[in-house]
């Protein structure tokens, strides 16, 4: 702070090739791989989004940009397919890219066409999405701090690891990352094959710098309209709607390890609710009523071979209260304590109709 720096040297200009290699023999395949730190040669900004596949040999197609949130932290904010970040790389600016897996070497090829010679205003750069998309954020409760995960859904990408469509996570140095799991290895946008009739799940990993109070809020939710996208807690038991309720707080206890198996979004493609039959529906007991601290749910057997999703409405329709009832177990508790005293209603949807 307070230091002027000076940067001499010739400015870029046509056409710019630069030989990139994967690791020293004998850590190539390693997980980190094949990380390259980059810069944009010119003196004018470069849209990223307009680089060919042929002008980025053996590259990974993700880029990375790193934005500081002090001296010393920041988040990497990835960019890919027209997901996440900015394509748009300013005069002089630094990024991280990669050389493929299974790849020793590539190359990076700056095209004197793709720099940028008109100003755009970069909130409105982008054309509008119209691929399902969520993008979900992370942040500390009293923090400023934030990090995000997208989920997209696209025709040629598959459910496995996509050079293409995917950008694997770079830790933040905040020690706050959000990202999916997939087979080991996070991803910050995860481009996934186009959504069907069956559910799709996918696995969240959650970093913190430290134990306390955290919120997911569901930042964006395109082009999912006839898609409920729920988020799941494994330990609460909670099936958040995020379309109803794009927020979800909760707590961290122990912030030294990567959480991989706590959290989940769920994908599950509308179908029309049948009704259970109302012989099988009598058989569903809740007691007591009224009920302080919990109530009981009793469910007949039929209704008990598959999970049972239990949603609490107050006096206004709104969901105050979601749990999973877990397959194979005839009674539950649902938890009212912390409930204001007041008519609520029981919402139960069942592999055969909602109660």
């Amino acid at each position: 702070a307070g230091q002027a720096v000076t940067f001499k040297g010739q400015p870029g200009f046509g056409d710019l090739a630069r030989s990139l290699a994967r690791n020293a023999s004998g850590s190539a395949n390693a997980t980190d791989a094949g990380w390259q730190l980059m810069g944009n040669p010119y003196p004018s900004p470069y849209d990223y989004s307009l680089q060919a596949t042929g002008d980025r040999t053996n590259l990974d197609a993700a880029i990375y940009v790193f934005e500081s949130t002090s001296q010393y932290g920041g988040n990497y904010r990835p960019y890919v397919n027209g997901i996440g970040n900015n394509s748009i790389l300013a005069m002089g600016q630094a990024f991280f890219t990669r050389v493929s897996a299974g790849q020793a070497t590539g190359s990076l090829t700056f095209r004197n066409a793709n720099r940028v010679t008109t100003y755009t205003n970069p909130t409105y750069h982008r054309t509008a999405e119209t691929r399902p998309l969520v993008q979900l954020t992370l942040a500390g409760t009293g923090s400023t701090l934030t990090d995000d995960a997208y989920v997209y859904f696209e025709q040629s990408a598959t459910d496995g690891l996509d050079p293409l469509y995917d950008a694997e996570k770079l830790p933040n140095t905040t020690g706050l990352n959000l990202s999916t799991s997939l087979a080991g290895r996070q991803l910050a946008i995860d481009g996934r094959a186009p959504l069907g009739t069956a559910q799709r799940v996918l696995p969240l990993a959650v970093g913190v710098p430290a134990a306390g109070s955290y919120t997911f809020t569901a930042t964006q939710l395109l082009n999912l309209s006839a898609v409920p996208v729920y988020l799941r807690d494994l330990q609460s038991g909670a099936l958040i709607d995020l379309r109803q309720q794009p927020s979800y707080q909760f707590t961290v206890s122990n912030a030294a390890a990567l959480l991989t198996g706590r959290f989940e979004l769920v994908f599950s493609p509308q179908q029309p609710l049948a009704t259970v039959p109302a012989a099988l529906a009598q058989q569903v007991g809740v007691y007591p009523i009224p009920a302080r601290t919990q109530v009981a749910i009793d469910l007949p057997l039929s209704l008990s071979r598959q999970p049972v999703q239990a949603v609490l409405l107050d006096g206004l329709g709104r969901v105050v209260r979601q749990q999973v009832l877990p397959a194979g177990s005839t009674t539950h508790t649902l938890p009212l304590a912390d409930l204001a005293a007041g008519v609520y209603a029981l919402r139960l949807t069942t592999d055969q109709g909602q109660v």
